[in-house]
């Protein structure tokens, strides 16, 4: 928060008329002479020897004119506990409203400078009462010190006061606009917050501040196309403070990010070895580790990942990131690899259930099925959440399937529905099952029907040529397929995805020269989700074709590490 400068304060001793106390006639004349030395000392900003002269003067006769002056040089030399105590001592001497209300404001501002903002607070509301107009400063100083003492709807009140008195002043106004949007954010509204923010901008599109501030919250919705905007219009603006420049690598630190999540990863990159320039912490590194793994550079991300962990003490972020280095090992199916960083995860944190989860999935891949299954118990057991749930109850499920325990399995999908009782996906996948485990026909044939409908309502996936194929209607699975593929051809996300799955259709129909014809055509479209190929249970009648040998050969995917 900026505080108010010193030239909005008061220099109360000589703009205010001061009642002078009835003083001892034989002292009357030496108090006067050292006050108008004082006041000669103060008017040459020669604070010391005010002080001085003070001091002598309250030594033959106290008078609350020696104290009043005597507090406004300690303000001027930044001692404000001596201030507050003066104004102090000066107030009994006066009974008129104007040098009451004075005195409060003045001993305000140097409780707000001495950060007693409790003190200040009631010192500014007492000025108020006695009649003191400087709304202006005491609007804006109260705000700041209601803000910092986490009374935030006080604090926007007071700044919303304050917004009038800068009609004139945008830059000011600006200013307030971003503290009432940091109290919002405090309050969690973040609605508020981005409406104060954008009024900032409006009132200054100068103000870098309120760009940085509305990215991250329009990051934490999701937008990040336009939370990335904010960022390089804030890195456009030429800062005029050398300080805020050396901050800038904050700013590359979150187009980073930002550039992670929309699937940019070399942008990304670029942007971490900007912030390099200025920062080599654990933020930097960490942003450059994630970019590498999604741009498929895995040694990079790992060896940022490493560099990130070097530079931190925090068990909670080192936790982290030795999962990430799993995360990118396991991508590139290096699976005894990523057992081993995971493990160092769990050793640094007990709770930590987003390693459970990531460790089960390792287990499951090196085919240790009962270690994979009891790290699913304990993700049931740490998550609450109803997403994170149903796909554990799926995840744990399938193994289950895997292992022939078909009444646990049964149990998992049950609790699937439950969760998602409309999902089209889970509806699929609970029908098959039945069907395939030969638990009750009938109801999967069911299940799948009601999938295949849920699915061609919204025409998402491809959940309806997977239901189509598992009710006996290959031509209809395949062809719709196809229909998939023209539909997504210009996503290049969706394509290659539909050009997999039709590959598996055709493998799973017994059409192996198919299968592999458009697994080709899905490696050729960059398709690069290895763990998926290597677990995917729809292509089992090929892997052991040498075709499908040579193609992962022509295009270098990586053998597992078991």
């Amino acid at each position: 928060m900026i505080m108010p400068p010193l030239s909005r304060l008061i220099k109360p001793a000589f703009l205010v008329c001061l009642s002078i106390v009835v003083i001892n006639s034989a002292y009357a004349q030496t108090s006067d002479s050292y006050n108008n030395l004082a006041k000669e000392a103060y008017d040459k900003k020669d604070y010391n020897l005010c002080i001085d002269y003070c001091t002598k003067s309250i030594s033959i006769s106290a008078n609350g004119y020696a104290y009043w002056e005597r507090g406004a040089a300690y303000y001027s030399l930044y001692k404000y506990k001596e201030a507050c105590e003066d104004y102090g001592k000066a107030m009994p001497y006066y009974s008129d409203n104007s040098s009451i209300g004075n005195l409060y404001y003045s001993r305000a501002n140097s409780f707000y400078n001495f950060y007693q903002y409790k003190e200040a607070i009631e010192d500014y509301d007492k000025a108020v009462s006695y009649g003191n107009s400087e709304y202006k400063y005491i609007y804006w100083s109260r705000g700041n010190a209601y803000y910092f003492t986490a009374q935030y709807d006080k604090a926007i009140s007071d700044f919303d006061k304050a917004v009038y008195y800068y009609n004139n002043d945008p830059k000011q106004k600006a200013k307030l606009y971003s503290f009432m949007a940091d109290a919002k954010s405090y309050l969690k509204d973040d609605a508020g917050a981005l409406e104060y923010y954008s009024k900032a901008i409006d009132s200054d599109p100068g103000d870098r501040y309120s760009y940085k501030s509305r990215a991250k919250l329009l990051a934490n919705k999701g937008e990040y196309t336009k939370a990335k905007a904010d960022i390089n219009k804030s890195l456009q603006l030429t800062s005029s403070d050398p300080i805020e420049s050396m901050f800038d690598y904050e700013l590359y630190q979150l187009r980073s990010l930002y550039n992670y999540y929309l699937a940019e990863y070399e942008e990304g990159i670029k942007d971490a070895n900007l912030a390099l320039k200025t920062d080599s912490s654990m933020m930097t590194y960490w942003r450059l580790g994630i970019n590498y793994k999604g741009a498929g550079k895995i040694q990079q991300s790992v060896t940022a990942y490493r560099t990130a962990i070097a530079k931190t003490k925090d068990t909670v972020n080192k936790s982290v990131l030795y999962r990430n280095i799993a995360l990118a090992l396991r991508s590139n199916l290096d699976f005894r690899g990523a057992l081993k960083e995971v493990n160092t995860a769990i050793v640094l944190r007990k709770n930590y259930k987003d390693a459970y989860w990531t460790r089960a999935e390792i287990y499951t891949a090196l085919k240790q099925f009962k270690a994979a299954i009891d790290d699913y118990d304990q993700c049931v057991a740490f998550y609450t959440d109803k997403s994170s749930l149903a796909t554990i109850y799926k995840d744990r499920a399938e193994l289950e399937y895997m292992m022939k325990d078909y009444d646990r399995a049964l149990y998992d999908y049950n609790k699937l529905l439950e969760l998602y009782p409309d999902n089209s996906n889970y509806m699929y996948n609970v029908g098959r099952f039945l069907i395939q485990s030969k638990k009750d026909p009938a109801l999967g044939k069911a299940k799948l029907e009601k999938a295949a409908s849920l699915d061609l309502a919204i025409d998402t996936c491809s959940d309806y040529s997977y239901s189509k194929f598992f009710l006996g209607d290959a031509t209809t699975a395949i062809n719709n397929s196809f229909r998939l593929i023209d539909k997504n051809r210009l996503n290049a996300y969706r394509y290659k995805w539909d050009l997999h799955i039709l590959a598996c259709i055709y493998a799973l129909s017994g059409n192996p020269a198919k299968a592999l014809e458009y697994l080709d055509k899905s490696f050729a479209a960059g398709f690069d989700d290895y763990e998926h190929l290597y677990n995917d249970r729809d292509l089992q009648s090929v892997i052991n074709l040498p075709q499908y040998k040579a193609l992962l050969t022509k295009y270098k995917i990586p053998a597992p590490k078991l």
